[in-house]
């Protein structure tokens, strides 16, 4: 897995997980050294789980209805517990807003390098951060790609916000995702509700799945969290 090259993949082994060609990802888990309260390494492995993208089709009318509400790309987050599908909704977004329908300038910053299989396409107005840490991606995707919109996965810590918030500054919109089940539980962390208080997504996208096909609870930024029904649209 590792192309008998441990140490090139030792950093992102003490994170969880091998990143391999194709956008195939290995989770890692096993026992950590840790030093200096950091996991400095991981040994005795006791299992590995391993994720092989596919080539899916996806409908994406409504989230790109809500990104593009304005005429302009706004700030989108999807949120869903894990293994629902939001890395497939994401991929199919960025390519959908960098083809020739909508050619909006689109920067993936793909840090676990499996965001954008399938996406090096010439014909796509799209560049590719791969491997780079998310806040460091998405502030060179800003200053340096000319992004209209940047996608990226699974965001949560302060470095995430402190970054968004610097690009919804500089008129970036920001298409993410994160982990949880419900937009209530998503806003009682600190990062994410300091990013719902200074207004930065404009829409909240919670993701299901039935049958293979997602379906949408979507609260509007202006609505109140935990809102009557009229703030809340369910689609299919």
């Amino acid at each position: 897995m590792c192309a008998d090259s441990l140490y090139a993949y030792s950093e992102s082994i003490c994170k969880g997980y091998i990143t391999m060609e194709g956008g195939i990802r290995v989770g890692v888990c096993g026992t950590a050294a840790i030093e200096n309260g950091r996991v400095i390494g991981v040994h005795h492995v006791t299992g590995l789980t391993v994720r092989i993208p596919h080539s899916v089709t996806v409908n994406t009318d409504i989230p790109m209805f809500h990104i593009l509400s304005n005429g302009a790309p706004q700030s989108t987050l999807i949120y869903a517990p894990p293994g629902v599908g939001k890395t497939t909704l994401l991929r199919a977004i960025a390519e959908r807003a960098a083809s020739a329908e909508y050619s909006i300038r689109t920067v993936i910053v793909d840090t676990r390098e499996e965001l954008a299989f399938g996406l090096d396409k010439e014909e796509l107005t799209l560049d590719i951060l791969k491997a780079y840490p998310r806040g460091l991606g998405i502030e060179i995707a800003v200053r340096c790609m000319g992004a209209e919109m940047i996608v990226c996965d699974e965001i949560g810590n302060e470095e995430d916000a402190d970054a968004i918030l610097a690009a919804a500054n500089c008129g970036t919109a920001i298409v993410a995702s994160a982990h949880a089940k419900k937009l209530s539980e998503l806003l009682q962390r600190p990062a994410f509700e300091r990013l719902h208080r200074a207004e930065v997504f404009q829409s909240y996208l919670g993701l299901t799945r039935e049958k293979n096909r997602f379906q949408y609870e979507i609260h509007n930024r202006f609505a109140p969290i935990g809102a009557d029904s009229e703030a809340i649209a369910k689609k299919t």
